[in-house]
């Protein structure tokens, strides 16, 4: 493995004092030595500028302050700072395991054709104690289809490596698409690149009760604009509606006004056991 191949990490902080630096000596603290760290505080409110001011302060890693512009616009100034060959975002309440990037640099040399690398991971509470049942799936390689389509179980957010000069190559993060990582996902696949998934763990997800994920209209909203950017796709409809079945699915008990939303744009040719199973729990609960 070449070791003198430069991998940036990018944290971007809002609000995460209590997690933020973990976060910080996982990627401090790892078997790679060649990481140029960046963190970029996007306006917190709860103090974690000065945590992290102190330890940039102790450990010598790039530190920005800036006013409040979310998560794509930090991204995008992080991304147009890098100076790796390889990009990693890492959320400021997550953590690495502390041999993730020699794994995936190693990964990514094994296979140079590969725009994107990632890996399993580990869920976390948010006190850091794993989650019982946890989910790993073995090694693969994705095509635009693939994930387009979810045929294949896609890339972790939190594990992923992006070859540096391929996600510049699609303009960096859209800012008006809030969920970033499929989006860009999407757009270097599209261009005919591979996305490689490691078996390797190679990140701890925290759970807490402001995960993105939980909100489930606003992935809805930003799933569905992401979708629409690809819209000229042969298979766009079927791709969609696969998308929108799972989804009613999953909130028609939680989320009901949700799930008719939902419901009213899957074509009744679409219609499979999750929409059935949906509707049955629309109705009766």
């Amino acid at each position: 493995m070449n070791t003198t191949t430069l991998v940036t990490v990018v944290i971007p902080s809002y609000n995460h004092r209590p997690y933020i630096e973990q976060a910080i000596l996982s990627v401090l603290n790892q078997t790679y030595a060649n990481i140029e760290l960046i963190v970029i505080d996007d306006g917190s409110t709860d103090n974690s500028a000065d945590l992290i001011r102190a330890l940039s302060v102790k450990h010598r890693f790039r530190f920005i302050e800036k006013g409040h512009e979310g998560l794509t616009k930090t991204l995008n100034i992080a991304l147009g700072m890098a100076r790796g060959e390889y990009f990693v975002p890492l959320s400021s309440d997550d953590m690495m395991l502390l041999d993730r990037i020699e794994k995936q640099v190693q990964f990514m040399q094994k296979y140079p054709a590969l725009a994107v690398s990632a890996g399993n991971m580990i869920r976390i509470e948010p006190d850091g104690r794993p989650r019982r049942i946890q989910k790993f799936y073995p090694e693969r390689v994705l095509t635009f289809d693939d994930i387009f389509e979810n045929r294949v179980k896609g890339p972790p957010a939190p594990t992923l490596m992006y070859v540096t000069d391929e996600l510049r190559g699609i303009g960096g993060y859209r800012e008006d698409i809030l969920l970033e990582d499929f989006y860009t996902i999407l757009a270097i696949a599209a261009k005919g690149k591979k996305i490689g998934v490691m078996h390797d763990i190679l990140a701890f997800y925290r759970s807490h009760p402001s995960n993105t994920y939980k909100n489930y209209s606003y992935m809805a909203d930003n799933i569905l604009k992401t979708y629409a950017l690809f819209a000229d796709r042969p298979n766009y409809d079927k791709a969609i509606s696969r998308y929108l079945n799972g989804m009613i699915k999953r909130v028609s008990r939680s989320d009901k006004r949700l799930a008719i939303e939902l419901l009213k744009k899957v074509p009744l040719r679409f219609y499979n056991r999750k929409t059935v199973s949906g509707i049955f729990r629309i109705i009766f609960g």
